[in-house]
C-alpha cells in the first residue's frame, strides 16, 4: 500500500464487506484466522492503530443519543492528536448545536 492510497470496498450483499471493515476497525474481535495491517498482526496492535487508519462509513458515523460536542468528543478519543472538538463545531458554524441531541439534527 502506498502514502495517501485509498481502498474501497464494493460487492453485492452478503459478500462481507460490512463484516472485513468491523474486522478492521477493531469492532470484531472474535474470529478465526489471521489479519495484518502494516504487516502486524491486527490483534497485536494497540490505540495507537486508530492514529495509522481512517474509516469512512456508508451513514454518518454519530450517535443520536450524544450531542454533536460529545460525539466529536468520542470520535477525537481515537486518536492521539486531534483539534479541539468545540472548534471544530465553530468552522462548520454549529457551536450554538454544540449541546443538542444529534437526534434532533434536520436529515439531508
Amino acid at each position: 500500500m502506498g502514502a495517501g492510497e485509498i481502498y474501497g470496498f464494493l460487492g453485492p450483499n452478503g459478500a462481507g464487506k460490512t463484516t472485513t471493515v468491523k474486522l478492521l476497525v477493531k469492532i470484531i474481535k472474535d474470529y478465526e484466522g489471521t489479519v495484518r495491517v502494516f504487516g502486524k498482526d491486527l490483534r497485536n496492535w494497540g490505540k495507537d492503530y486508530y492514529n495509522k487508519i481512517g474509516v469512512s462509513f456508508e451513514f454518518p458515523a454519530v450517535y443520536s443519543r450524544l450531542t454533536a460536542l460529545e460525539n466529536l468528543q468520542f470520535f477525537a478519543g481515537f486518536y492521539k492528536r486531534h483539534l479541539d472538538p468545540l472548534e471544530v463545531l465553530k468552522m462548520v458554524g454549529l457551536e450554538k448545536e454544540a449541546d443538542q441531541l444529534v437526534s434532533g439534527f434536520p436529515r439531508a
